[in-house]
């Protein structure tokens, strides 16, 4: 059931240690602290419990399996399933990369590229990167240092420094 849970868990579930259990939501990973973790436990201890009442028509035995107990195991054995475990330092773990919204913002290139599943970001800006040029932020630095190219040409790459985790 442990591995019946791990493929299930996959693509959504991660568990690290000192970390515990988290979850993606599409945009970042954070703890588990709603224990959604259970109810695909329990989803895969009651299937089970199912097939084996099908199979042996023996009510005691599926009630064996869809215990409190069965949900909890199926969890501690899942925690070493090497497709679930993630090392603690993977987490955050590319400084120049800025996750938002749309997608990661390669701060080396500047590019916006989809998250993939293995990226394990556990922040977000609260908003993408706008399409094309911005015009209200190079009038608002054009006017707060007069036109100065040098001031501005710093300033710009001050506040994408900022950005980084570096």
């Amino acid at each position: 059931m442990a591995l019946d849970f791990a493929e299930l868990a996959q693509p959504r579930y991660r568990w690290s240690p000192g970390l515990a259990w988290m979850r993606d939501d599409g945009i970042v990973w954070s703890r588990d602290d709603s224990l959604t973790r259970y109810n695909l436990a329990r989803e895969v201890a009651r299937a089970t419990a199912r097939q084996a009442l099908a199979e042996t028509g023996k009510e005691s035995d599926a009630r064996k399996i869809a215990t409190a107990k069965a949900v909890n195991a199926i969890l501690a054995l899942a925690q070493s399933d090497p497709r679930l475990v993630v090392r603690a330092a993977a987490w955050d773990a590319d400084l120049m990369a800025l996750n938002t919204p749309k997608g990661v913002v390669d701060l080396r290139t500047g590019m916006l590229r989809a998250r993939g599943a293995a990226e394990y970001v556990t922040q977000a800006a609260r908003v993408a990167p706008a399409a094309g040029p911005c015009p209200t932020w190079l009038l608002f630095l054009d006017q707060v240092f007069m036109g100065d190219r040098d001031l501005i040409e710093f300033m710009r790459r001050w506040s994408g420094y900022c950005l980084t985790g570096d």
